[in-house]
């Protein structure tokens, strides 16, 4: 901002042009978090300043070594204050420089400060809104896992004491749990078939046999069985 106002002012300086240089310190004083401004000559003389017209003419060369100074001249508090300063130059060609006047201006970056809290509170509270959601919707996915595995659980524990006659009723799901249930509900029809097979079994041979084979079942295959000698008694009933 102080080099912009500084190039700004070249032409008005050299024209000693009042009005140009004081509305190049009100254009400069528009620009947002811009505090004050003010335009010297070399020996320190006030050319024009955001203080108003009071001050111009004086000669005040503590302006030109300090912000501080400037700001506490002009009214202005500068505590929080970036001061800058750039000259405001003629250059001609293979011709060093020649410095015609100086610019300084105090910025204050409260605005930009606020707007960063401001920022930093919206986001914040947006952030704590969006992690609560995302709190809330894991408790509503996981209830709706939790609960369906719990009754599996709890149909599993049937189906170990020997009740087969189960089924979770969770088939029509079209995700995880509902490959799992139906596995499971095909499962638990397996072994009631096997309990039904071996209760019809249990009426032609003693409990003891229908045990045994079921827990060796490869006793049944061809050529396991044993060689033992028994008596066998024909029986029939007279006249019936």
């Amino acid at each position: 901002l102080a080099q912009q106002m500084a190039d700004f002012s070249t032409e008005a300086v050299l024209n000693e042009d009042d009005l140009a240089m004081a509305r190049a310190v009100e254009t400069t004083m528009r620009q947002p978090g811009v505090r004050y401004a003010v335009m010297q000559a070399p020996d320190g003389t006030v050319l024009a300043s955001s203080g108003g017209a009071g001050l111009v003419g004086e000669r005040l060369p503590e302006m030109l070594e300090s912000g501080e100074a400037a700001a506490r001249i002009l009214g202005v508090d500068g505590s929080d204050l970036f001061h800058s300063g750039a000259p405001v130059e003629i250059r001609a060609a293979h011709q060093p420089a020649m410095v015609v006047a100086h610019v300084r201006v105090g910025y204050s970056f409260a605005q930009q400060t606020a707007q960063i809290k401001g920022f930093v509170v919206t986001q914040g509270a947006l952030n704590a809104a969006g992690l609560g959601l995302a709190v809330l919707l894991c408790a509503i996915l996981a209830r709706q896992f939790s609960r369906p595995i719990l009754a599996l659980s709890l149909l599993a524990r049937r189906v170990a004491t020997g009740d087969f006659r189960v089924s979770s009723n969770l088939r029509h799901r079209r995700d995880e749990i509902g490959f799992l249930a139906q596995s499971f509900d095909q499962m638990a029809a397996f072994f009631q078939r096997g309990q039904f097979l071996r209760h019809a079994f249990e009426r032609y041979v003693s409990p003891e046999l229908a045990d045994f084979i079921d827990k060796n079942p490869t006793a049944l295959a061809a050529g396991s069985g044993e060689r033992r000698d028994v008596t066998v008694l024909f029986l029939d009933i007279r006249d019936f």
